[in-house]
């Protein structure tokens, strides 16, 4: 029998009559409180569930906020940091610009336009770069040609920079460096060397005078 049947379409009972029904059938009456109960006792811990979840996100979304707000200063920083490094980058062309002749020299007659001394000569021969740069000396042609220099001086500069980038040639990577290892001397000296090597070659083949080199070469800064 359900207790709220008991109760519909009675007169309102007193306080003494609603007590003893409710004892009188307490097997409802302890459900209803154990439901009652039940369902207050859920929404609190649920509230409190909800309120953890409520307060984590708010801590992730101010934490977002407080990173969002660092962003300038890291740009900052990063701004700086790529400033110096171009100043770094600068500074480090100034120097190689001032270092390459000093090794270019001891290899080479210090005149213009620059031969080989006994040392350079001394190298082509233990390095063996001769042979090589006298097998590739079409592919080498061609790519000189087809960069167009304007002047003797132009086509020396077009030689060197393209012999000089048969370092990154895997045919040829193994046999430079032996060379260079067979020569005492570096990888980028041998190079030069060989430059030297088919310079007067090729640029005859452009028609260009060798003697003209010193005409067009910039001022040397101090």
């Amino acid at each position: 029998m359900n207790l709220f049947i008991l109760l519909e379409g009675s007169p309102i009972p007193d306080s003494s009559s609603v007590i003893d029904t409710l004892l009188k059938h307490w097997p409802y009456t302890v459900t209803l409180l154990v439901l009652v109960i039940g369902a207050a006792f859920g929404g609190i811990i649920g509230g409190i569930r909800i309120g953890r979840k409520y307060t984590h996100w708010t801590d992730r979304i101010v934490k977002a906020e407080d990173d969002c707000k660092k962003i300038p200063e890291h740009y900052i920083h990063i701004s700086t940091i790529n400033t110096t490094l171009i100043s770094l980058d600068s500074k480090i062309t100034i120097l190689d610009n001032k270092v390459t002749p000093l090794w270019q020299s001891f290899v080479s007659v210090s005149k213009s336009p620059a031969q080989l001394n006994d040392k350079g000569i001394e190298v082509l021969d233990k390095s063996g770069i001769d042979k090589v740069l006298d097998i590739r000396f079409e592919e080498i042609l061609n790519n000189v040609k087809g960069l167009n220099p304007t002047n003797a001086y132009e086509g020396q500069q077009i030689i060197i920079a393209e012999v000089n980038k048969l370092k990154n040639n895997a045919d040829l990577k193994n046999t430079i460096e032996n060379g260079a290892f067979n020569s005492g001397m570096n990888v980028d000296t041998v190079l030069f060397v060989g430059a030297i090597y088919i310079r007067d070659k090729i640029l005859r083949e452009l028609h260009f005078d060798i003697d003209d080199i010193d005409k067009h070469s910039p001022p040397v800064a101090k």
